[in-house]
């Protein structure tokens, strides 16, 4: 599987960008050094549906991309034998 990532400066302008739409909620704890937690809202909670057939989407797609890069890996190794 693919891992992504993002820069950390990017992924607080998202989550701040979800915190004003009222999907998460920030909860920052008085430690050193500062702690901060996000959770769903009860409206981000209504996204999990439409999550889960993202996901399911995701994972057929993922296995469609591997099939795919396996056939060709195969075509390629056929082709170098001759």
């Amino acid at each position: 599987m693919q891992e992504f990532c993002c820069t950390r400066r990017m992924l607080t302008l998202q989550l701040r960008e979800l915190e004003a739409a009222g999907v998460v909620n920030r909860k920052v704890s008085a430690e050193v050094p500062p702690k901060v937690e996000y959770s769903l809202t009860e409206f981000g909670c209504r996204l999990e549906p439409a999550l889960l057939v993202l996901r399911e989407w995701g994972n057929e797609y993922t296995d469609r991309l591997a099939q795919q890069t396996q056939s060709h890996e195969e075509v390629d190794m056929g082709i170098s034998q001759r």
